[in-house]
Parts: structure tokens; sequence; C-alpha cells
């Protein structure tokens, strides 16, 4: 079974494809979180939803993101 990773719309959606071809045969899969809850969707909906979907990691480019607790508490959840 595959580690579900989701890349955030802050990162390139090429960075999920290419981390897909590095590591998928690792037991990873990369899903780019626009492509599973659609572009612009707010952090607090889409981790709830990447959760319920069997997501584990979280890769974000948001270097703001401990500043923002309700954000951090849904990705942290």
């Amino acid at each position: 079974m595959k580690r579900k990773v989701a890349v955030d719309e802050d990162i390139s959606r090429h960075v999920a494809s290419t981390l897909n071809v590095a590591y998928g045969d690792k037991g990873y899969e990369f899903i780019y979180i626009a492509d599973l809850v659609g572009h612009g969707a707010k952090d607090e909906f889409w981790a709830e939803r990447f959760g319920k979907f069997g997501g584990e990691i979280i890769l974000s480019a948001d270097k703001n993101i401990a500043k923002k607790p309700r954000k951090l508490l849904a990705l942290v959840q």
C-alpha cells in the first residue's frame, strides 16, 4: 500500500508528477491537491478531505503556516 502525500497548490503541479516518477516505486503516491478537491480550496477543507482519503503526509511551500493557527491545526489533525 502506498503512502499518500498531498502536494499543496503553493508547489507546482509538475513537482507532484516528478516526485511520482522518482518515488512512486518506493511506496509513495504524490497527489496534487487541486486534482483532489479543485483549485483554490481552503486548507481547512482539503486537509480534512485528504485525511479521509487516507492521506498521511502534506508538502507545502507556505513558509508562514506557523503564523496561521487555524490552518496549522487543520493540517496537524
